[in-house]
């Protein structure tokens, strides 16, 4: 009888070890932020602004997806015990500690956004990671108990959508309630008969960057060219008004031919000692504190456009439509440098403006009194 041969035992596997695959991770994480650091101090390498900024951001996006993808998702396929989670607990706390410098006040911020701006984008980037790592702790914890990673999957993605999408919807929903307000007193009127052959012009503005400052400082713009050399209007008068300064007014008309030079606006100035009371359009801008005292960033700008004719016993009302432009929080919701007077970043919830009844000059002009606008005939 020949013995029967019973194959040798396979040594024992190897347990996966996450530590050196948490190595690999920060060598990758490590080389993307030496990259990019090394790039911005050689200016790119004479690169164009679009290309720079294309492979800044390309650069910048790299780290988070490695840290928020593709860690998590290991350590759920290789298991919940404490050989997997210490690895993704290492980088979460690491995170945490690097992003605290950020929410100590504006100053950190400010002046690495000022002079150092590659690091300033990198500590707002491990902020962002600090928080979005915490979104796959339940996740873990389900996938512990259940042994099964689908349902843990799952619920990190309805954990992410709970905190991520609810507070820029608030944030809207807010916004147009407290619009409809100041957009109460509307009025959607047209000039009847033939458009008015001289119009006047008013602007205050409250000169906010940004903001719509149409024929600023009283200057003929395209607009303002476009109906004179179309010959729908032969005088064309400008108001503006300037934060604490005081107003300038300045009557244009159409300039003959052979002054016309490119790049030029096509006019010529007018002097009339008493100007005849013609319809007017007015632009006015207001700036209106947030809800919140102090909180600069939840301002609201308010541009309120009106059309009015002259009356025997003062202007008539014909139209009146109100823009409000608020800051609503992001969706979905992010970290981000908040510039609120444009010197101070303040790390917060980014937030971006949005516009309710959106509206141009244009629109009045066209629908209200009746011009046909023309399209800018400047010569080239």
């Amino acid at each position: 009888m020949h013995p029967i041969l019973t194959p040798p035992t396979p040594a024992a596997r190897r347990a996966p070890d996450l530590l050196d695959g948490l190595k690999d991770l920060v060598t990758a994480v490590a080389g993307v932020i030496l990259t990019f650091i090394m790039l911005e101090q050689a200016s790119w390498f004479g690169l164009p602004w679009q290309v720079r900024q294309v492979i800044g951001l390309a650069l910048l996006a790299a780290i988070p997806a490695m840290l928020l993808i593709a860690l998590p998702l290991k350590t759920l396929k290789l298991g919940c015990g404490r050989d997997a989670l210490m690895p993704f607990a290492i980088v979460h706390a690491v995170a945490i500690i690097v992003s605290v410098p950020a929410l100590l006040g504006p100053g950190l911020p400010t002046v690495l956004m000022t002079f150092v701006p590659p690091i300033g984008a990198l500590l707002l980037v491990v902020l962002n990671i600090a928080l979005g790592l915490a979104v796959w702790w339940p996740a873990f914890l389900v996938a512990r108990v259940t042994g099964r990673r689908r349902p843990a999957l799952l619920l990190a993605a309805a954990v992410f959508a709970a905190l991520a999408i609810p507070p820029g919807l608030a944030s809207r929903l807010v916004a147009e309630r407290e619009a409809a307000p100041l957009r109460a007193g509307d009025v959607a009127g047209r000039l009847e008969g033939a458009a008015p052959n001289r119009l006047e012009i008013a602007v205050t503005s409250v000169a906010e960057r940004g903001s719509p400052q149409p024929f600023r400082d009283a200057r003929c713009d395209t607009l303002c060219e476009g109906l004179l050399r179309s010959g729908q209007v032969d005088r064309l008068r400008i108001t503006w008004q300037a934060p604490d300064a005081p107003p300038r007014s300045i009557i244009y008309a159409a300039g003959a031919p052979e002054t016309c030079r490119a790049g030029r606006p096509c006019v010529a100035t007018v002097e009339e000692a008493d100007w005849a009371p013609s319809p007017r359009l007015s632009v006015t801008e207001t700036t209106l504190p947030g809800p919140r005292v102090g909180d600069r960033r939840g301002s609201r700008l308010v541009t309120r456009f009106e059309v009015t004719l002259p009356d025997d016993g003062g202007d008539r009302l014909v139209a009146r439509s109100t823009m409000v432009r608020a800051a609503v929080v992001t969706m979905p919701v992010l970290v981000d440098y908040n510039w609120v007077d444009h010197q101070t970043a303040v790390v917060g919830v980014s937030r971006l403006h949005r516009v309710m009844n959106p509206i141009e000059m244009r629109d009045l002009l066209v629908n209200t009194l009746g011009y046909a606008v023309p399209p800018d005939q400047r010569p080239s």
